[in-house]
């Protein structure tokens, strides 16, 4: 996350152990740029996409980051315009994160609750009955009754009294129960088993959460709002079992706002068949119902230069159900730009490209519109009012391309 931009020698990747080497391009489909210094032989389950190629230079789509080759084998030689093109590389990645702005910006962009205005003409009507009973009303009675002396404790327990009014009145206006909306955008591949999340996590809690926010060492956790460490309210973060953000994170009646990204591996899949007669299936084995789905092949059309486009419906969790043929596409249509401007435009969500779904659909691949979120988790424990969504981006396994 600390890096933009990272340079590397072709040699740099040939020496990378395994697991240094999977880490390293899990960055780069996470949102990161590499560049590196001459020829390269890519590990079999980088997917790669040219998206330019100028003299001396080809760019590529890695998932939502960028891969730039430079046929150059030392920094001294690159030239002005191979420099310019790392540099803009290297921003697309940066500035990201200034994008969200503060917390009524970030709140407008992502509501977790629909209405966060305090419930003034309650309140105020209390404080008015308080004032009428605590002066011409407590006088009036204490001279009837000649106790004027009583106004020694009949005020204090008027104003405990209208505190505790005030207090119960908030709580069943508001209740007690979090509202957490979590939404995200999670590419799959099935042949390395790996998911790309982006998400955007919101809290609003009408009590201070004593437990805090609780996430794995698995999902980056980044704060949207209240980045000046020096300003505003201590925070506190226990590393030792997990991310544990203990205090100060969310506070009572502020929304909260978070970007995550997570790479991991993950079983869960939409398992696609085609039948002899050319139609399609899917079963979902995701664990969440599918809202709608889109998909993508080359059979049929292939010889055309057009692909086939297939649409599916509702399917809940661990049903199968036949897909619909909608048409054919040209083929070769370059998808995975869409999904480098998700990531550069802030725009982790699943809201966000609902209204787009089609336009991500890979060339042999589907996108899917999920009712619920299988890739984050919620940081907060208890009971709470949920709003979750995701959308899923994903290949067609060479098994089904195969059949």
């Amino acid at each position: 996350t600390a890096f933009d931009l990272i340079v590397l020698h072709e040699g740099d990747l040939g020496q990378m152990p395994p697991d240094v080497s999977r880490a390293f391009w899990q960055y780069v489909e996470a949102g990161g740029v590499v560049a590196i210094l001459g020829k390269v032989k890519y590990p079999s389950y980088v997917r790669l996409r040219l998206d330019g190629e100028t003299p001396g230079l080809r760019r590529f789509h890695v998932g939502f980051g960028e891969c730039l080759e430079l046929s150059a084998t030392d920094t001294r030689d690159l030239n002005s315009a191979e420099l310019r093109e790392m540099d803009a590389a290297g921003k697309r990645t940066a500035f990201v994160w200034p994008a969200f702005g503060d917390v009524s910006s970030a709140n407008s962009v992502f509501p977790v609750i629909d209405n966060m205005t305090i419930p003034v003409r309650g309140i105020a009507l209390i404080m008015l009955v308080f004032i009428i009973l605590v002066g011409p009303v407590n006088i009036f009675v204490l001279a009837r009754m000649n106790r004027r002396i009583w106004m020694l404790w009949t005020i204090p327990t008027i104003s405990l009294s209208t505190c505790a009014i005030v207090f119960v009145y908030s709580l069943f206006s508001e209740g007690i129960t979090p509202t957490v909306r979590i939404e995200s955008v999670t590419l799959l591949d099935p042949e390395s088993h790996r998911a790309t999340t982006l998400g955007r996590a919101a809290y609003y809690c009408p009590l201070t959460p004593s437990g805090g926010l609780r996430f794995d060492y698995d999902t980056e956790v980044f704060p949207l709002v209240s980045r000046a460490w020096r300003d505003g309210t201590p925070k506190a973060l226990d590393w030792s079992n997990g991310q544990h953000l203990e205090s100060g994170w969310v506070q009572a009646r502020m929304p909260a706002h978070f970007a995550m990204r997570r790479s991991e591996v993950r079983r869960e899949r939409l398992q696609f068949e085609k039948d002899a007669e050319g139609n399609w299936t899917v079963m979902n084995g995701l664990g969440v119902p599918v809202k709608r789905l889109f998909l993508r092949t080359d059979s049929g059309g292939s010889s055309n230069g057009v692909s086939e486009e297939w649409s599916a419906g509702a399917i809940v969790a661990g049903a199968r159900v036949p897909l619909k043929r909608n048409g054919v596409s040209p083929r070769g249509v370059d998808r995975y730009e869409a999904l480098r401007e998700l990531f550069s435009d802030g725009r982790w969500s699943a809201t966000s490209v609902t209204n787009s779904l089609e336009k991500l659909v890979p060339e042999t691949g589907f996108v899917a519109e999920l009712d619920g979120n299988p890739f984050l988790e919620t940081g907060l424990k208890g009971a709470m009012h949920l709003k979750s969504a995701s959308v899923l981006i994903g290949y067609l396994s060479k098994e089904e391309l195969a059949r």
